[in-house]
């Protein structure tokens, strides 16, 4: 992390300091979430009951927009001021773009 004020960046919580914490976790607990989810359609014990497009369309859905995403954007936006020399997101913006993607 690039502390360019150390105050300014110890004021801000652990876990919007760095944009990989709050979108590793996220992406982690919707793989927990989803892969019960995933197993218990497969075996039928949801029924006949189906989301929109069907369970297929679904996994794909949360594989590329839900866990993907996060994680991408978590590595992204972290590797980004090693790349740039610029800060990366932190604090409530941070905050802000994981209460868009959730």
């Amino acid at each position: 992390m690039q502390v360019l004020d150390r105050r300014k960046a110890l004021a801000v919580a652990p876990l919007l300091r760095l944009a990989f914490r709050p979108m590793f976790l996220a992406g982690c607990v919707l793989a927990l979430l989803a892969v019960p989810l995933w197993l218990a359609a497969l075996q039928g014990v949801l029924g006949s009951w189906q989301p929109a497009g069907g369970w297929l369309a679904w996994h794909r859905h949360e594989l590329v927009f839900g866990f993907g995403l996060a994680i991408i954007a978590g590595f992204l936006l972290t590797a980004v001021q090693t790349w740039t020399g610029q800060p990366g997101l932190s604090g409530k913006p941070l905050a802000g773009l994981a209460l868009l993607w959730l």
